[in-house]
């Protein structure tokens, strides 16, 4: 019995998107993910240009997607749901040729007990603007024995956009899954600019015609989260535009599943955003 890492890709000339990746052994834990750049001369290199070389992250077991999102995405999932805060290093800070730029690493949760399937990853690249010799690093963790406490159950990850408005109805369902948690994002953020409210401003999930549960972007989040925006200037800036909905305690069947995100005005003076929003929903499924 033991735990194990293996690097799937080590300092990986990161200039195209990857091929589909195949992950041997049989029990998978989690990858772990970095893109690493170099500041490209004087230019200002952001966190932002950073966590934009990564676009996608698809996963498939057994041919069949189980993870869909964002390297940016992952990284406010590991903050806001795991409380893991990456590692940072912004050359545009030193302003200085050739300094190391990193925002991660950011953990992907699996648990997959294969059973003969194939389990592939394919990530995505982006140019990034100010950066010169882009990398990929990613590792993946695994055991030689099953996770018996979870009873075979593994994470999906699935990414639904959208456009600000004032009801948009969303089909989240995922036959034979429960729902575990709903990141979202929005373009505008009422914590940067008070007058300019979050696209997904308010949030009903709907389970069999039910309306189970509903938010409004300013109770969002999770309270046991030290990242939150006030307690951590970067983490907190660099997630301002991310919410955290957690049912992992009691997680909802999603075979009938819906979500409902509304651009609803709180503030007096404030207009009802047309921009774009994501929602991240993560389930368990055998």
């Amino acid at each position: 019995m033991g735990v194990w890492a293996e690097m799937l890709l080590n300092d990986f000339p990161f200039l195209a998107p990857t091929a589909d990746l195949n992950i041997p052994n049989d029990f998978i834990k989690y990858l772990d993910i970095n893109p690493r750049c170099l500041q490209n001369g004087t230019n200002v290199l952001t966190l932002a240009n950073i966590k934009a070389a990564v676009p996608s992250i698809i996963v498939k077991l057994g041919g069949v997607r189980i993870a869909s999102l964002s390297y940016a995405d992952l990284l406010a999932l590991n903050v806001l749901w795991r409380h893991r805060a990456p590692l940072l290093s912004q050359p545009g800070i030193a302003n200085t040729d050739n300094t190391l730029g990193i925002e991660g690493p950011a953990r992907l949760w699996l648990y997959i007990v294969k059973q003969r399937r194939e389990l592939s990853a394919q990530f995505g690249w982006a140019a990034i603007a100010n950066a010169d010799d882009e990398s990929l690093d990613v590792k993946y963790t695994y055991k030689d024995t099953p996770f018996p406490e979870r009873g075979n159950l593994h994470y999906v990850y699935e990414t639904f956009n959208g456009v600000g408005a004032a009801a948009v109805r969303i089909n989240i369902s995922r036959a034979g899954a429960r729902l575990v948690g709903i990141l979202t994002f929005s373009e505008h953020c009422g914590l940067v600019a008070a007058i300019l409210e979050p696209e997904a401003s308010e949030l009903d999930v709907i389970v069999d015609n039910r309306l189970v549960y509903h938010d409004n972007w300013m109770t969002r989040g999770d309270e046991e989260s030290p990242h939150a925006y006030a307690d951590d200037l970067i983490n907190g800036l660099q997630n301002a535009a991310y919410g955290w909905i957690s049912f992992e305690e009691e997680p909802w069947l999603a075979d009938n599943l819906w979500a409902v995100v509304h651009n609803t005005v709180h503030n007096a003076g404030g207009s009802g955003q047309t921009g774009v929003f994501r929602l991240v929903c993560i389930y368990l499924e055998p």
